[in-house]
């Protein structure tokens, strides 16, 4: 699996398809089940974590290879920081909230959300 921001959904659908392929045949489901769907977990945790290593730090190569932010170094704080609508952000909080964004709460986005302004 390529590196790729975490995304619930899409493994949700795919933990759904396996299951319904072993529906036809309960003995696969009971023997290999559980451990196919921890497979394609540790797959999914395991790209999202390269993903984020990959960019971590490096705010030049995500928006060449991903997609185009507006980024710089601050002096003062000696961190990259992105802008946001009208607010500057921590640009590791920022790619991490991107890559594992998916695994919080409305609530708790929102409490991150406020640690990543500047």
């Amino acid at each position: 699996m390529n590196e790729q921001p975490l995304d619930l959904e899409k493994l949700r659908e795919e933990i759904v398809n396996m299951v319904d392929y072993w529906n036809e045949d309960t003995s696969l489901m009971r023997n290999e089940g559980i451990e196919a769907i921890m497979r394609k977990v540790e797959q999914h945790v395991k790209a999202a974590c390269e993903f984020y290593l990959r960019y971590k730090d490096k705010p030049e190569l995500f928006a060449k290879e991903q997609s185009p932010i507006n980024w710089k170094f601050h002096l003062k704080t000696q961190r990259f920081v992105i802008r946001k609508k009208d607010k500057y952000v921590y640009y590791n909080y920022w790619l991490f909230r991107k890559v594992f964004g998916s695994v919080f709460s409305k609530e708790e986005a929102e409490e991150i959300e406020k640690e990543l302004i500047l």
